[in-house]
């Protein structure tokens, strides 16, 4: 008996250990994330980093041929077309992850700053990535862009978690497929589409409700200024041309923002960002767009209830613009294109009279549109009955 016994164990044994010798090396092989570079196969090379999560993105960085980067949130990674010249023509990477943290694009920049010859980098920025609250979310601390990366924990689950695991045989599948991605869908761009009968009308109203409930309970950190002035200083040293764009959500989306009560934050974090440049004297070598406003084509009308026809030129919803307006801002950001009517280039000299004129194209926008202000308005209360 305790001889079969001995041998039952060795058998299982056996086999237990075969059976994770080969998921190492399925893992290692294929290899999605770009782990394992000096053991995968380079055959799989086009379906590599194409996971949006941040430890695809972060080996992704670790590379080391980018000359240009992205860095900012979901707005940036689907909205900024990966076609346009200027990324098309140079080594470039989005780096830019979905719910980002000022703090996490931070940290991404300093990780790929380190092993990377940076001549670019675009910084994408909201007032919601600002926020209190944790620095690091969803898989960032497992993540290389983690200060205090645990590199033992992390081999472990690439090598034999079911995650890595799953995205291998997802991986292997799409080879088989011939599966072949387009530029918008690979280099951490993101190629978005609306389905066939959806309502962009509908979908407004659900993502204003996501969106105005971040609004109502997130207050603006000022603290995270400090580490914007880093990025300007580490850009200086480095001799990285930086600039950076405040992103065009929709007017209805600024609406709500002022309806939430955070409109006086919204103008204290565009002045901070000023004057961060202004004492850093690094106005003259480092852009900063704002792209929001009231008026022309983030003001473009949104297709009526029960429509699922008519789709929008600009904007997926009030949070996400089509790669169409990420062109347009992109001629501007990089030049000479663009429309002076979209953009505006801030400097200490023009932001008060900027965020007073954005008041006053939001008084024009107000009284031509009295219907949608009400729908905004019915939102803003709605969120704020609910239970804190």
């Amino acid at each position: 008996m305790e001889t079969a016994c001995k041998g039952f164990l060795k058998t299982t044994l056996l086999v237990t250990l075969s059976g994770l010798a080969v998921v190492v090396g399925f893992n290692v092989l294929v290899d999605p994330a770009g782990a394992f570079p000096s053991l995968h196969l380079k055959s799989f090379e086009p379906l590599r980093y194409l996971s949006y999560e941040r430890i695809a993105k972060a080996e992704m960085a670790r590379r080391g041929d980018w000359e240009v980067v992205i860095l900012g949130s979901s707005r940036s990674k689907a909205g900024l077309p990966a076609t346009h010249p200027f990324l098309s023509t140079n080594r470039t990477c989005n780096l830019s992850v979905d719910a980002a943290r000022f703090p996490e694009l931070v940290a991404a920049f300093d990780y790929t700053r380190q092993h990377n010859r940076l001549k670019h980098v675009l910084l994408c920025l909201d007032l919601y990535m600002f926020r209190t609250g944790s620095n690091w979310i969803l898989d960032f601390p497992e993540s290389r862009f983690n200060p205090r990366f645990d590199r033992f924990q992390y081999y472990c689950k690439q090598l034999i978690g079911r995650a890595s695991t799953d995205n291998s045989w997802v991986t292997l599948q799409r080879k088989y497929r011939g599966y072949i991605p387009s530029p918008q869908a690979s280099r951490g761009f993101y190629s978005h589409h609306l389905r066939p009968g959806v309502s962009q009308r509908d979908l407004f109203n659900k993502v204003l409700r996501v969106v105005g409930a971040g609004y109502a309970k997130k207050t603006f950190d000022p603290a995270h200024l400090e580490l914007f002035r880093h990025m300007v200083r580490a850009c200086r040293e480095d001799g990285i041309d930086l600039r950076v764009a405040i992103l065009p959500v929709h007017a209805l989306d600024l609406e709500l923002l002022h309806a939430s009560g955070r409109w006086s934050e919204f103008e204290k974090w565009k002045t901070g960002l000023v004057k961060v440049l202004a004492e850093e004297d690094a106005e003259r070598w480092v852009g900063l767009w704002d792209f929001t406003g009231y008026a022309g084509l983030t003001a473009e009308p949104v297709p009526t209830a029960g429509d699922v026809t008519n789709r929008m030129k600009f904007y997926f919803e009030n949070s996400h613009f089509t790669p169409t307006l990420g062109g347009i801002l992109l001629d501007v950001v990089y030049g000479p294109g663009g429309t002076n009517a979209f953009g505006v280039k801030l400097t200490h000299t023009n932001i008060e009279q900027h965020l007073a004129r954005t008041l006053e194209d939001r008084a024009q926008y107000v009284r031509a549109n009295a219907a949608e202000i009400q729908w905004i308005e019915q939102v803003a209360a709605e969120i704020a009955a609910k239970p804190k």
